[in-house]
């Protein structure tokens, strides 16, 4: 009885843990660095402004709502967003920018997604 008491209550601590392992939030970083977002990772990033002072990978989903990130690059080409394969970005009625006059570039792999509606992706180099 004792014994399935305890495999119970190992069970129920896995369940518990598995959709928060499934829907991980990767946070814009807080000073200068790039931001990941992880393969099997879902980020969310929602009625915010963010400036970035590194790149943008993208191995998991980023979906961006009503939001404005920018990138921060002294030169031409400086920052980059990268969706690679098996990546989804996705910015609904938002802002992708270049925090200063420098353009960036926007690199899109086979077997990536990358969706926009009603947004602007503005300063933008190229867009691959």
């Amino acid at each position: 009885m004792r014994r399935s008491a305890v495999i119970f209550v190992m069970l129920m601590m896995v369940q518990a843990t598995l959709p928060m392992a499934a829907n991980a939030q990767t946070n814009p970083p807080q000073g200068s660095g790039d931001w990941t977002i992880p393969q099997g990772d879902v980020t969310y990033y929602n009625n915010s402004q963010t400036l970035v002072q590194g790149d943008i990978h993208v191995y998991g989903t980023l979906v961006v709502h009503n939001s404005n990130v920018f990138l921060w690059g002294a030169n031409n080409g400086d920052r980059n967003v990268y969706i690679y394969s098996g990546g989804e970005l996705y910015f609904n009625n938002s802002v992708l920018s270049s925090y200063t006059s420098a353009c960036i570039d926007v690199v899109s792999y086979t077997g990536s997604v990358i969706s926009s509606d009603g947004s602007r992706f503005d300063t933008i180099c190229n867009l691959e």
